[in-house]
């Protein structure tokens, strides 16, 4: 096969398993698949992703690889045209299109990565789904990238300076702040009836009843 090709996904299900199974999992033509498609702002912020998702994975007994790619890989797709990630959710799940587009990417690329890449890691790509607003099931992978995006070394915003250290601290007790966090900020940019069904549902089940 071209190897040229599968940089740039093309004929990737025609790719032996095993083979493109390394190359996913160790981030091969990441400048053709990753870089190349955002801005040099994002690219870093998604190296710094991977890079914390790695040291939290580190702190709570979780394989470093795999938090690492998926921390690398999360926004994916966050500089796709909407057009582009629209047509990607229809094609795999229409009813996440009444979510707030802010947080299209983060399924987009979920699919992305499940269908293009043929990315076989189930968890990694159930990570990146819920990067942006969360879910009622969360695993530890699904706490450490929530996370690991909103503490990364460039974030800056008041207050995220507490948000590291609780979270380094206790990885549970750092998703909570930083969920009930994004929660009080959306509601005030937006309203309540604005910032989507996922957030409001993941903010019920892990704040509210305290879980």
């Amino acid at each position: 096969m071209s190897s040229t090709k599968i940089r740039n996904l093309e004929d990737v299900h025609l790719q032996i398993k095993t083979v493109n199974n390394y190359i996913n999992n160790n981030l091969m033509y990441i400048y053709e698949r990753l870089e190349s498609k955002m801005g040099q702002e994002r690219f870093y912020h998604s190296l710094n992703v991977g890079q914390t998702a790695l040291n939290l994975a580190r702190l709570n007994n979780f394989d470093l690889n795999r938090a690492m790619v998926a921390g690398t890989l999360h926004d994916i797709a966050k500089n796709w045209p909407k057009e582009k990630m629209q047509a990607i959710i229809a094609k795999y799940d229409s009813n996440l299109l009444t979510e707030p587009e802010p947080t299209w990417h983060s399924f987009a690329g979920a699919f992305h990565l499940q269908q293009d890449w043929v990315f076989e890691d189930e968890e990694v790509i159930t990570a990146i789904y819920k990067h942006t607003v969360a879910a009622k099931e969360m695993s530890i992978l699904d706490m450490i990238v929530f996370c690991a995006d909103k503490i990364s070394v460039e974030r800056d915003y008041p207050g995220v300076e507490k948000y590291r250290s609780i979270t380094y601290a206790d990885l549970k007790t750092g998703f909570k702040t930083l969920l009930k966090q994004q929660y009080q900020v959306a509601v005030k940019k937006h309203g309540n009836d604005k910032i989507g069904k996922q957030l409001i549902a993941a903010y019920k089940f892990w704040i509210e009843e305290d879980n």
